[in-house]
């Protein structure tokens, strides 16, 4: 099972519903980088990938902590793979952005 569909079983399970629709921050930043291109593009694109991960990766931390047994082991078997997807993302930022003078 893919870590969404335990993540809406999850809620499910505690009478959540998981919505849909994309936040108007999100919204935001995706029409800001659908005005990019080239390295702008992929510089912004690969930034705001990270800031995503990061902060997912600082609510996963504190969510492995709660009392509730479910939450906190998807939140502990989700860290590795939050923690794999931050090292590729800030690899490539490395590789195709930083290290171009």
């Amino acid at each position: 099972m893919q870590t969404h569909e335990k993540l809406v079983k999850l809620a499910e399970q505690r009478g959540l519903h998981l919505g849909n629709q994309i936040t108007p921050a999100h919204r935001a930043a995706l029409e800001r980088l659908s005005r990019l291109q080239g390295p702008a593009f992929t510089r912004d694109y690969l930034r705001h990938t990270m800031a995503a991960l990061e902060q997912q990766r600082a609510r996963f931390q504190v969510a492995q902590t709660l009392d509730d047994p479910n939450v906190a082991q998807f939140a502990k078997d989700s860290l590795p793979d939050i923690d794999t997807r931050l090292a590729v993302t800030r690899a490539v930022y490395d590789s195709q952005v930083a290290a171009v003078p």
